[in-house]
């Protein structure tokens, strides 16, 4: 697959921004790479993790988030509120440019991810551990303990204990019973319709958690810019129309989707199913954007060595 490369010069409010955007045959998307202080758009490890990029058909966006003269200041390279700026400006300026035009646009981040790490997971205020009630606290210290680290969903939603319950009562009766879905197969329609929601943190957290089930780097990506060129299964493209159906146009559900997914062997429950999951995660995905929540960085590169 030919990709070609372009040298871009990005407007950042008082100085432009030098930027490579590669372009293989008929993108299925874009990703903005966010390097980290003293790195740059030259860095060997992101132009091979483009690389891989290129060769599944997403473009990508390298770009220098400083200046020369601004990356030889120890305080600019660690000043979270200008590269913020410089990423949502480097965005704004790719959504214009008419070699992208229309594309879904991503994000990856290598140490800038810890840098962001120290700003607010929420709008709301977030409780600390020991303030919660005993059930809440156990759940949340069994999570930490079995991933190593505690996902922001289960803190920002403490906020709220009855309501925490009543949402991971849900969870766990979709999401963990036994199901003509494969664990896989319910991650996947989390990310689908996470994506057309625009949830951050979903599309992030279940894409690693995906990647993980299915023993596959790239899929949670695929999914998340495009589930309908994805290398999915017949079975599986036909269960994520209708998932993705229900979390943007339920109203338009009818008898004919449920003799498409019948075509493909799913049962009635098993339908139900990925109705429930997709409606599930259409509150989650609103809540998260509502809060404000923001992905724990430590989801960015779970499941992506093979």
């Amino acid at each position: 697959m030919q990709t070609r490369h372009v040298e871009v010069v990005i407007p950042a409010e008082e100085v432009s921004l030098d930027g490579t955007l590669s372009l293989p045959e008929r993108p299925r998307g874009v990703v903005v790479f966010v390097h980290g202080s003293g790195s740059s758009r030259h860095s060997p490890r992101n132009r091979h993790v483009a690389e891989v990029l290129h060769s599944q058909g997403v473009a990508t966006l390298l770009f220098d988030l400083l200046t020369a003269d601004e990356d030889q200041t120890y305080e600019t390279r660690f000043d979270i509120g200008l590269l913020t700026r410089r990423l949502l400006l480097a965005t704004d300026w790719l959504k214009t440019a008419p070699a992208a035009s229309g594309l879904i646009i991503g994000a990856f981040a290598s140490e800038f991810a810890h840098a962001m790490s120290d700003l607010p997971i929420s709008r709301f205020p977030v409780p600390k551990l020991e303030e919660l009630p005993d059930d809440v606290r156990e759940r949340i210290l069994a999570v930490q303990q079995k991933s190593g680290f505690i996902p922001n969903t289960f803190i920002v939603l403490a906020h709220r204990p009855d309501e925490f319950r009543a949402f991971f009562a849900y969870y766990d009766a979709l999401m963990l019973k036994a199901s003509g879905l494969s664990k896989a197969e319910r991650e996947m329609i989390v990310v689908a319709t996470s994506a057309v929601n625009g949830c951050e943190y979903c599309v992030v957290a279940h894409s690693a958690i995906l990647r993980i089930f299915a023993k596959d780097p790239l899929i949670g990506d695929q999914i998340a810019i495009n589930y309908r060129k994805a290398p999915l299964t017949p079975r599986q493209r036909a269960m994520l129309d209708f998932a993705v159906k229900v979390a943007a146009e339920s109203q338009k559900v009818e008898q004919s989707d449920f003799e498409a997914l019948r075509a493909h062997g799913f049962v009635d429950e098993d339908i139900w199913d990925i109705g429930g999951i997709a409606a599930l995660f259409a509150l989650s995905n609103r809540m998260a954007n509502v809060t404000g929540m923001r992905p724990n960085k430590e989801f960015y590169a779970l499941g992506r060595a093979q």
